[in-house]
């Protein structure tokens, strides 16, 4: 069981110093790791989309030419056997084509989404490294001064009791010795 300083306030201080300290390095380091892996994700995601637009982008391209194509020649041509089949397979085709506009809709609205998403994680990290910077500070603040208090008020006078205790007991020793003689 771990057994904290409390015996001594600036001791308790000194080290709680030390603990802010070491968790202020840590924890904005560990979350900055954690967000850069999710930007990573997100990142991906965009690129992913942008190559689907792309892709629907000439799909779309493809079918309304294609559309506008059999149109005019069901327009020109009043004579053109069956009629009727070449109407369903361009309503088909239009179907397709509102599919491939709608899927390029939400590829769009994911990639803001997604862009929108690598900003808000972009401006958390900024925020853990500040509050890691700020904590980093205050810890630091803490233990100097709680071991330079600890020193002052309670090591060093504590050093000086024992030093004249040594002294002491080396005089008493000396004038036993001298007195033995």
């Amino acid at each position: 069981m771990l057994n904290l300083p409390t015996d001594n306030l600036y001791k308790f201080l000194a080290i709680s110093g030390l603990v802010i300290v070491m968790f202020s390095i840590y924890y904005p380091f560990q979350k900055d790791h954690e967000l850069k892996f999710l930007l990573i994700d997100i990142d991906s995601e965009i690129k992913l989309k942008e190559l689907q637009i792309t892709y629907l982008e000439t799909k779309s391209g493809l079918l309304k030419q294609e559309l506008d194509k059999i149109e005019k020649m069901l327009n020109e041509n009043d004579q053109i056997p069956d009629k009727e089949l070449h109407r369903t397979k361009m309503q088909t085709m239009y179907d397709d084509f509102y599919k491939s506009v709608l899927e390029l809709h939400k590829s769009n609205i994911n990639i803001i989404k997604d862009t929108e998403k690598s900003q808000l994680l972009n401006k958390e990290l900024e925020v853990y490294k500040i509050i890691g910077i700020v904590s980093l500070v205050l810890g630091i603040i803490v233990m100097v001064g709680g071991f330079w208090v600890w020193y002052i008020k309670v090591q060093r006078p504590a050093d000086n009791q024992l030093q004249q205790v040594k002294e002491t007991q080396e005089k008493d020793t000396k004038s036993k010795e001298l007195i033995h003689r």
